[in-house]
């Protein structure tokens, strides 16, 4: 069957007739060459415009319908035929065009096809651009918060290990990290975060690949280093620290072998004063240290201690001499 035939002959039949719009019978004005594709023309043009025509309501939709099919990649086609039809899932009609079983499947796989997936319009940057502008700034109740956290729940859990294996994009990682700068954690997320992680242990995997992770990162400036020290300051300073808090640290540290709990081996010593070789500290720096010691509570030096400090210190006399 030539579709192109069909639909040539039926816009020169409409052509060749007189017809007239408002005169009795009902009649559309239909653009031939299609405007998703470049036709001009304008409606109140009908009479002279040499791309109008004027059809019937039955053969407006059976053109349409031919120009779809003969060039089906065209998207913009087959929105005009279903604009046209209007078909509904329940009625399966409306607008007085009744389709066919058949019919009606390919216009709801089409419509299917050109509206998931890479299709979808939220893909395109424009629309994406649209739906972001128009959500900035709206503040969500906390019932929508609340039912938003509970679909979402009850979707994971309908479908476990949905997420395991994707990888964020760099540039989805970039926008997550800014969406997140400069906004607090609230207490609650806090209390929520730690709950979720309590009584967690990590596999030696994930150890092991946090480690080469770490080791991958450059190292932090110095104004990096000093804002985090600055954050920890402001927050633990004037917390007293409970005993059974400290009884919980205490004894999760026992055994650990970074938690010295016997004397300092000869080795250990050796490295610790190599690390500490050179360096210099701020007048600040030796006047904390000098606080700190005074209102330390200790036992008394043995007689053994004090010879070996006053040797080291006769060393660095001679030293310095």
């Amino acid at each position: 069957m030539n579709l192109q035939k069909i639909h040539d002959n039926i816009i020169l039949r409409a052509k060749s007739e007189d017809r007239q719009l408002r005169a009795g019978v009902y009649y559309e004005v239909h653009h031939i060459l299609p405007r998703c594709v470049g036709g001009e023309g304008k409606k109140h043009e009908w009479k002279t415009h040499p791309n109008l025509v004027v059809l019937t309501p039955k053969e407006h939709v059976l053109v349409h319908k031919l120009l779809w099919y003969i060039q089906p990649h065209i998207k913009g086609l087959f929105w005009a035929y279903h604009t046209m039809t209007k078909m509904n899932a329940k009625t399966n009609s409306r607008n007085k065009v009744r389709l066919t079983h058949r019919e009606y499947h390919e216009i709801r796989t089409t419509q299917s096809l050109l509206v998931s997936g890479e299709n979808a319009p939220s893909k395109r940057p424009e629309v994406a651009k649209k739906i972001s502008e128009s959500q900035k700034g709206k503040i969500l109740s906390d019932e929508t918060k609340l039912k938003v956290t509970e679909g979402l729940k009850k979707y994971y859990e309908e479908n476990p290990g949905l997420q395991k294996g994707r990888k964020a994009t760099e540039q989805a990682k970039i926008n997550l990290s800014n969406a997140k700068k400069g906004k607090p954690v609230s207490p609650k997320t806090i209390e929520a975060l730690i709950k979720s992680n309590l009584g967690k242990k990590k596999s030696d995997e994930t150890r092991k690949l946090l480690s080469d992770k770490a080791k991958q990162r450059p190292p932090m400036s110095q104004e990096v280093k000093d804002k985090i020290s600055k954050s920890v300051t402001e927050v633990q300073t004037g917390r007293p620290c409970k005993e059974e808090t400290k009884l919980k640290i205490s004894q999760k540290l026992m055994g650990h072998k970074s938690f010295r709990t016997g004397p300092t081996s000869e080795e250990t010593k050796r490295k610790i004063s190599d690390a500490q070789k050179g360096k210099k500290l701020s007048d600040e720096h030796r006047l904390k240290l000098s606080i700190a010691a005074k209102n330390r509570k200790r036992k008394p030096l043995s007689e053994e201690t004090k010879r070996k400090i006053g040797n080291a210190n006769k060393k660095k006399q001679l030293t310095n001499e």
